[in-house]
């Protein structure tokens, strides 16, 4: 699965804060099963649990 065109557009542009985010996703294209370990698909339950969110994202 690839991400959709919002994502991609978020990705690509200089200006937002996920530019070349490389684990973008939302909910309209779905998870990424490459970093899933369980399920509900909860933070905790992926490969992401081991980086330290920032203070906005928190």
């Amino acid at each position: 699965m690839s991400v959709c065109e919002t994502c991609e557009n978020e990705l690509f542009d200089t200006g937002n804060r996920r530019y070349l985010y490389p684990f973008i996703t939302c909910t309209h294209c779905g998870v990424r099963y490459s970093i899933i370990h369980d399920l509900p698909y909860d933070r905790k339950h992926t490969s992401m649990k081991f980086f330290e969110m920032c203070k906005r994202c928190k």
